[in-house]
């Protein structure tokens, strides 16, 4: 704690002052990283709940809004994927569900499996941006194929 308080430029106890333990500060930071997300997916995601544009468009907002998050916040990344080795038991005690995702899709005409699209949408875009230095190039790939790609299969699973 003393030396995450030095690295904020704070005193040694700052740290443990505010936040009691190193546990509660990590869960502090993963809080905020997914109010984050949900913030940034609110704007992107309104013109497909709200069915205030065309299709393609309001599916190319919510896509291209998600993965701007990703690459924008890196750690948001990079916590998932350490939250992923270790088997998910620091965020199972840190609410982390994303809403937005899927109230959007909850919102679209027909019978939409909102969990099987909310699986999909995720995976499509989280995935290539986790792996954009290993999965990517073995594939002869770069972020810039992924948009197009998502809007494809989301575009397939969500008009029937």
């Amino acid at each position: 704690m003393a030396g995450i308080g030095a690295a904020a430029g704070l005193s040694r106890g700052a740290p443990g002052y505010f936040f009691g333990s190193k546990e509660a500060l990590y869960r502090a930071v993963v809080q905020r990283l997914f109010e984050a997300r949900e913030s940034a997916l609110g704007p992107a995601f309104e013109p497909l709940r709200s069915g205030s544009a065309a299709f393609d468009d309001a599916l190319r907002s919510a896509i291209r809004g998600y993965l701007d998050f990703l690459r924008e916040r890196p750690a948001f990344v990079r916590v998932i994927e350490r939250e992923a080795l270790s088997g998910g038991r620091r965020l199972s005690r840190t609410p982390h569900e994303s809403r937005t995702v899927e109230q959007a899709f909850a919102a679209l005409p027909g019978a939409v499996d909102v969990r099987a699209a909310t699986i999909a949408f995720v995976s499509l875009c989280f995935f290539p941006v986790a792996h954009r230095d290993t999965f990517l190039p073995a594939v002869g790939a770069t972020l810039d194929d992924v948009e197009p790609l998502v809007l494809e299969v989301m575009r397939g699973l969500l008009v029937r």
